[in-house]
């Protein structure tokens, strides 16, 4: 797979969905259950976001992105930086296709239009180019 802001670190080819791999979520320890697993999503920041935008779109808080990213200053960050993010659960990298809409797959994935648009950090109406990555959070 090609590097990719939306790419994950990890990657399966998944259950053969077309245009999907779902990235199995790695397991803090032996002994956890399903429900606490994680896996790590890369964003980048887009002119005018902050770490606390971003922290808030996947349910954490700036201080804690700031640490799993190394940045001293949460007020020092800048367009174009990668952040590494830590999230609970199945994440699904969707290679967009022709005739894809960000409707389709919000439904398809039980999301909404507003949560992918956020966390892939779209404008808003954003047209989807095919080839495109999409990071999707399933049910969430």
């Amino acid at each position: 797979m090609e590097a990719s802001a939306l790419e994950t670190d990890d990657t399966d080819p998944g259950d053969g969905a077309a245009g999907a791999d779902t990235l199995p979520a790695a397991r803090a320890d032996a002994g956890t259950d399903a429900a606490s697993t994680t896996s790590v999503v890369e964003r980048v920041l887009h002119a005018g976001e902050t770490l606390e935008a971003v922290a808030a779109i996947f349910g954490t808080t700036a201080v804690a992105l700031a640490a799993e990213n190394q940045i001293d200053d949460i007020q020092t960050v800048h367009a174009g930086q990668v952040l590494r993010i830590s999230v609970a659960g199945e994440v699904v990298v969707w290679v967009v296709e022709d005739g894809d809409t960000l409707t389709e797959l919000a439904r398809r994935f039980d999301i909404s239009v507003a949560s992918l648009v956020a966390i892939n950090g779209l404008a808003d109406g954003d047209a989807l180019s095919v080839g495109q990555r999409l990071t999707i959070l399933p049910g969430r």
